[in-house]
């Protein structure tokens, strides 16, 4: 009897769990074809809900919180949704895998010269023959959460990148770990982290990195999420003579706002501010940059995604530059412009893994013109959907 009880249980728990899985799985088909169908959306989000798929909730909810035809007892419903899922959320990952041309990684610029960050620093050299070659770049980070308390408890981030290129140029890894105290609110959470890096070039140790990290999301009321953030940290190179030039502290502040048109569509807004102190101080530099940016679903499970950006950096003090093979003294300036777009089919989707194709077309104008560049970068990628 015994026996029997058991097996029922186990049958009732696998029936629920394909059951769900079979929801899921229609939600997902009458969402991907008409985008701007909120009923099947809300229905999509409350099963992965209910199956604990929280990112995937969350992906769904937000959407949601832009529907004007809701009624305004399910808009209270999906900030309920939305708050609970703050507290049950465990795991966040972001994930990125692309190949990538050899001219872009080495930041070629205006096909005069080929620049390579080489142990001892950037190197610079004529082009003789074109730039060729792939590339692979990988990208990723992970936070997960432990709770203590109700609305308190440890927020851990793993990260990470690894590019791997062609033989002639060496393999660039790059970690960090950070780890700290988190506080949930009813509408976003604040933490702040200690945090530790490290990069290898060439199998060896670059640099080091610890600093401290303080962030917040936060969603205010209807359709606007918003992430806030202050990274500070000193950097320490192991090799004593690119220490003695590079060393130094840096900071970097920045404010994220995302703001959904409606159940199929957003804008986004980044702006950051940064500061670099090296020894020499010639080569630290105060940055700002702002985007826009805009993402919309379309019917039959088609995802499209643009960013324009901006970004200026003034260096500290001038510098000697060798321009035209005469040694000038000025203070370095650039300006970057940049404009990135990705396209996906989310029907296409191992475990939330896309195939996506993007391209970046960057304008960098100096007024040292080794710096000057103009790159179209066609890469195909594989990103995380939740």
């Amino acid at each position: 009897m015994r026996n029997i009880f058991l097996i029922f249980c186990i049958f009732a728990i696998f029936s629920h769990h394909v059951c769900a899985s079979n929801n899921i799985a229609s939600y997902n088909d009458t969402v991907r074809k008409n985008p701007y169908d909120w009923h099947a959306r809300y229905e999509l989000a409350k099963k992965y809900f209910e199956n604990q798929q929280y990112s995937a909730a969350q992906y769904n909810f937000e959407f949601l919180t832009a529907q004007c035809d809701a009624p305004r007892e399910i808009l209270d419903e999906i900030n309920t949704y939305l708050s609970i899922i703050h507290h049950k959320k465990k795991w966040d990952t972001e994930f990125g895998i692309g190949a990538i041309p050899d001219a872009s990684i080495n930041y070629t610029p205006s096909n005069r010269n080929e620049c390579v960050n080489t142990i001892n620093g950037l190197a610079c050299a004529e082009i003789e023959d074109p730039t060729s070659g792939i590339g692979l770049q990988i990208n990723g980070a992970v936070n997960h959460f432990i709770p203590i308390s109700k609305n308190i408890g440890i927020r851990t981030t793993f990260g990470g990148a690894i590019l791997n290129i062609s033989d002639n140029i060496p393999t660039d890894y790059s970690a960090h770990i950070a780890i700290g105290p988190r506080y949930i609110f009813s509408h976003g959470d604040i933490y702040i982290q200690p945090s530790f890096g490290a990069r290898m070039y060439d199998n060896h140790f670059y640099n080091t990195a610890y600093g401290i990290r303080v962030g917040s999301t936060i969603q205010f009321p209807d359709r606007v999420f918003s992430s806030i953030g202050l990274d500070i940290q000193r950097t320490h190179y192991h090799n004593p003579d690119v220490n003695n030039i590079l060393s130094g502290y840096d900071w970097t502040f920045y404010i994220h706002p995302k703001y959904y048109l409606n159940d199929f569509s957003f804008i986004s807004l980044t702006m950051a501010i940064s500061h670099n102190d090296t020894k020499l101080s010639a080569l630290g530099a105060d940055i700002g940059r702002i985007a826009i940016g805009y993402f919309q679903i379309f019917p039959y499970g088609f995802n499209f995604y643009i960013n324009a950006m901006y970004s200026h950096a003034s260096y500290h003090t001038t510098g000697t530059f060798l321009i035209d093979n005469e040694f000038h003294t000025t203070t370095r300036h650039d300006n970057i412009y940049q404009i990135y777009t990705r396209i996906y089919n989310s029907y296409i989707n191992i475990k939330n893994f896309i195939p996506a194709l993007s391209y970046t077309y960057t304008i960098q104008e100096s007024n040292i013109p080794t710096y000057d560049r103009q790159t179209h970068q066609i890469m195909a990628e594989i990103v995380r959907m939740f």
